[in-house]
């Protein structure tokens, strides 16, 4: 995300920067509020994350060069490289069970797991009543990430 002009890029580091900067009180949330919250940022760690990954590493890797301006020495070596990560990435979704998913199967997962969200947001300002949480922080950094995305990718007619 940027915020007031800083960049700041990982999920983690963006809930610990906006936390920090909007001065956010410690939980207040309930118990079971607590338990809800916890869900949704592990879906949004596993399933969101996940997709992304395998999106951009798997399903579109002819785009990487957008998304990943590294630049290693001569083309022909920092093509290579990124090939060598796109087989790690395919691998490590291979072994947590994300390679047998077809496209269609991730982002039929994608709306669901927006949809879940949307549902515990219902008509309130933020997931939990009228006030920030950190998983509305997490939630808005993983989904900003996706609006970047191309339209084919994840977006629905209701999304």
């Amino acid at each position: 995300i940027s915020y007031n002009g800083k960049v700041v890029t990982d999920s983690q580091l963006i809930i610990d920067f906006l936390t920090a900067e909007l001065k956010l009180p410690p939980t207040f949330l309930s118990s079971e509020q607590q338990g809800v919250a916890m869900a949704v940022e592990r879906m949004l760690d596993y399933h969101v994350y996940n997709f992304g990954v395998r999106w951009n590493w798997v399903d579109n890797f002819e785009i990487i060069d957008k998304y990943t301006p590294l630049k290693i020495g001569p083309a022909f070596f920092t093509r290579f490289i990124k090939k060598v990560v796109r087989g790690r990435v395919i691998k490590s979704l291979n072994a947590g069970g994300w390679g047998d998913y077809s496209i269609d199967e991730y982002r039929l997962q994608w709306v669901q797991d927006v949809k879940a969200i949307e549902q515990i947001l219902g008509s309130n300002t933020y997931l939990f009543g009228n006030s920030v949480t950190q998983t509305d922080l997490s939630a808005y950094a993983f989904l900003h990430a996706h609006t970047k995305m191309p339209d084919h990718c994840v977006r629905s007619e209701e999304h």
